[in-house]
């Protein structure tokens, strides 16, 4: 999992494949959404409702501590 910032927004990537992910059986928003394999999820409600249903009441610690990626070309697609 890496932090994606673009200029206008974040996204929490996640592989589709990811383990926490499925066992999770988490469900995004349709502010989210699939790329290349990956889930993009929102930084406003997705990405910190995931960690915390992943990481509990660590998320924020480890969420410090994931690498960034700036893009300045990533496109919200809706579901």
């Amino acid at each position: 999992m890496i932090w994606i910032s673009t200029s206008c927004h974040g996204y929490l990537k996640v592989s589709v494949s990811n383990k926490e992910l499925i066992k999770s059986k988490f469900k995004p928003s349709r502010y989210s959404f699939i790329q290349k394999g990956h889930w993009y999820l929102e930084e406003d409600i997705d990405a910190p409702n995931f960690m915390k249903k992943i990481w509990k009441k660590n998320w924020q610690d480890i969420f410090q501590k994931l690498p960034i990626e700036y893009h300045e070309h990533l496109m919200w697609e809706p579901k």
